[in-house]
């Protein structure tokens, strides 16, 4: 069947639906942003600090445990002696028998346990690491969700950048067009040399632009790797947002974010900090309990003796003193911190709500303005080709339409990382309800 076109025209419509089938396989390449934030739980460098940093407040905690349980020991011992010290002793039967009171190779062998029976101190030491360990944990969750804040930030820059290379593709593309055309009709006798200048002027201005939008696009996606560690593909687009609101205000400050709940649970852990310097002046008592094994045996004539004892401890050090005043302080500054990031995260979420707000209005607006200045410069090449315009026309017009579009991109990439920062200032992780 004859389709009326050229051989020219027929490859040429061949090679742009072969395009039409590999950019949108390129676009799709790209990972999700759900797959950088996992990348960066294990990572991101504050991250894993924050993570060792739980490890440590555990075997902290931990160790506090331990110095309220009994502690084992066992030790031995060899003595010469330059005499043996022996005696005789007599026996119920009237004989007598020899006991060797120190031996002159003496072996001694002890098994102690050591018991706390009532130490304050420690028991408020073991309530100060336990909550210094959930705080630590609260604290990696809140990092966590700084980090995740990053990367969005980062992962929407990177889909902007590359659209504004797009973008600056298709000006580039269409000045070079534009110069052809004027090259065109200075040899028909119809553009003056000032046109032809100025399509040149236009077409070297706008490979600038490609060239500057070349090398966000390196910086954003080197940032993104820095962050993640993952290597951000080819391709991608900025989520196609319908403009529809958030939920009111409300709705994102019910839950108290991470940073409040560690500002809360590390106040906790100076309160029992300042506590258990003040029961440094109560006495401890601990009981001992010891079996030792030895070959001096003594009057009472057994190689196995078992002892037994109470130890009532107590220290009056002046230092104690200027040590509980300096957790009261602490104390008080801990508090200070707590309502800090008290009012922080109510502040978080309003401003992120609120700039999700502005960025609708903005990206609406920016949207229009797009169609308005595409179509603005669609009727200044008509009008020019009708000889009703003049060139300079056309360029403005063209120039507009350019920095319209790269506004429009980077008012929705702006939208989308405000309603992501409004989710991580209410406290929600962005992998929450996210696909695995």
């Amino acid at each position: 069947m004859h389709t009326g076109r050229s051989p020219f025209a027929r490859h040429m419509l061949s090679a742009a639906i072969a395009l039409c089938t590999y950019f949108p396989a390129m676009a799709s390449a790209l990972e999700p942003l759900e797959a950088f934030v996992r990348s960066a739980k294990s990572h991101n460098v504050d991250e894993r600090q924050a993570a060792h940093l739980v490890d440590q407040r555990k075997a902290e905690a931990s160790s506090a445990t331990g110095k309220l349980l009994p502690v084992l020991g066992a030790r031995g011992g060899y003595t010469f002696n330059q005499f043996e010290a022996k005696s005789s002793v007599p026996r119920p039967d009237g004989s007598r028998s020899e006991i060797i009171i120190a031996p002159q190779h003496q072996l001694d062998a002890f098994v102690t346990m050591e018991v706390p029976l009532v130490d304050l101190s420690a028991w408020s030491a073991l309530g100060q690491r336990t909550a210094a360990r959930d705080a630590a944990t609260a604290r990696l969750q809140a990092t966590s969700l700084d980090v995740e804040r990053q990367v969005a930030r980062a992962f929407y820059q990177v889909l902007a950048q590359r659209a504004v290379v797009q973008a600056a593709d298709r000006t580039v593309q269409t000045s070079a067009s534009n110069l052809a055309t004027m090259q065109e009709r200075k040899r028909a006798g119809v553009a003056t040399d000032l046109e032809v200048a100025r399509a040149q002027a236009e077409l070297e201005r706008n490979r600038q632009l490609r060239a500057t939008a070349g090398y966000n696009v390196g910086v954003t996606e080197r940032a993104l790797f820095t962050l993640s560690g993952l290597h951000a593909d080819p391709g991608g687009d900025l989520p196609n947002d319908e403009l529809h609101e958030e939920p009111p205000l409300s709705a994102f400050t019910r839950d108290a974010s991470p940073h409040v709940r560690a500002a809360a649970l590390e106040q906790t852990a100076q309160e029992k900090t300042l506590a258990s310097a003040k029961l440094l002046f109560v006495p401890a008592l601990s009981g001992q309990l010891q079996e030792r094994f030895t070959n001096a045996t003594g009057f009472a004539n057994k190689s196995e003796i078992f002892t037994a004892g109470l130890t009532l401890q107590w220290r009056l050090d002046l230092a104690l003193v200027g040590q509980a005043q300096a957790q009261r302080a602490a104390l008080a500054l801990s508090e200070a911190r707590t309502a800090g990031a008290e009012q922080a995260h109510a502040d978080d979420v309003h401003n992120a709500w609120s700039w999700v707000s502005a960025s609708l209005s903005a990206c609406r607006a920016a949207r229009a303005e797009a169609r308005a200045a595409q179509l603005a410069a669609t009727l200044a090449h008509e009008r020019y080709e009708a000889g009703t315009a003049l060139h300079i026309d056309v360029l403005t017009a063209e120039r507009e339409a350019f920095q319209s579009d790269v506004a429009r991109i980077q008012s929705e990439a702006e939208l989308a990382f405000a309603r992501a920062a409004l989710r991580l200032a209410a406290g929600r992780s962005l992998l929450e309800g996210a696909p695995r």
